[in-house]
C-alpha cells in the first residue's frame, strides 16, 4: 500500500492547525503522514502541536526562520515529507470527507494515475 505524506504548511494558523490535523487523522486510508511545517510562527501553534505529539503518524517541524510561502512548501514536500504521493494542505484549510484519500488511492491504483484533484 502506498504511503500518503499529507503537507500542512502554516504561519500565525495557531486557531485553525488544530482542524486541519483533525481532519487528516481522521481519513480511513491507513498508510499516511501528517507533515506540519511551521514557518517560524510567532502565535501559539507549538502548544497547539503539542497535544498530537504522541500520535506516530504526525510530524511537526518548526523552521528556524520564515522562508516564505513558497519556501515552506518546498521544504514540507521536498525535505520532511516521505511518502510516495502527497496532498497539500494550508494550516486554514481541511478535509469534509473522510474516505477521501482512500478513494483517490483507489483511483490511482485502479487507473494509473499521477494525481487525483477535486473541482471544489
Amino acid at each position: 500500500m502506498k504511503k500518503v505524506s499529507v503537507a500542512i504548511t502554516a504561519y500565525n494558523q495557531a486557531q485553525y492547525i488544530g482542524q486541519a490535523v483533525e481532519s487528516v487523522l481522521a481519513q480511513d486510508y491507513p498508510n499516511l503522514e501528517v507533515v506540519v511545517s511551521d514557518n517560524h510562527s510567532t502565535d501559539s501553534i507549538q502548544g497547539v502541536m503539542a497535544a498530537y505529539s504522541s500520535d506516530p503518524r504526525l510530524k511537526y517541524f518548526r523552521n528556524e526562520t520564515n522562508l516564505g510561502m513558497i519556501g515552506n512548501f518546498r521544504k514540507a514536500l521536498y525535505e520532511y515529507s516521505t511518502g510516495d504521493y502527497a496532498l497539500h494542505l494550508d494550516g486554514d484549510d481541511y478535509l469534509i470527507d473522510p474516505g477521501y484519500l482512500r478513494r483517490a488511492m483507489e483511483l490511482v491504483d485502479r487507473h494509473g494515475l499521477a494525481m487525483v484533484f477535486a473541482r471544489s
